[in-house]
């Protein structure tokens, strides 16, 4: 489950001034996931209005359209992911080699990182 308070499409609706139909448009284009409860009423999270925040001023602000946003939105996915290695790498490099529990939980492939310390 996401972390923060769970909020309806309604109520997402009225904060960010979007249509309900524009928020499920995103969602039909994969640019958002929210949970679903029993129900399958959709719960969208703070993670998820942050996210419509930034696909909204894409989209309102800049002019992108939702081809443009989808690649925009996929590339900082990707720069997130690439950032927590990079943490993970930097960990290991200074001796701690706890791995987060992202990493060993997640269904992509291992990277396999070796650590080799330099002569000083």
């Amino acid at each position: 489950m996401k972390k923060g308070s769970h909020m309806m499409i309604g109520v997402v609706s009225e904060l960010l001034g979007l249509h309900p139909q524009t928020i499920r448009q995103y969602e039909r284009q994969g640019l958002i996931s929210p949970e679903r409860t029993d129900g399958n009423t959709r719960r969208y999270s703070d993670e998820d209005l942050e996210r419509l925040k930034f696909i909204t001023a894409l989209t309102r602000d800049m002019g992108i359209n939702l081809a443009g946003v989808e690649m925009i939105v996929n590339m900082k996915d990707e720069i997130a992911k690439l950032e927590d290695l990079l943490e993970e790498v930097s960990r290991a490099r200074r001796g701690d080699f706890t791995w987060s529990k992202s990493s060993k939980e997640s269904n992509e492939e291992p990277i396999v990182v070796k650590v080799v310390r330099q002569k000083e």
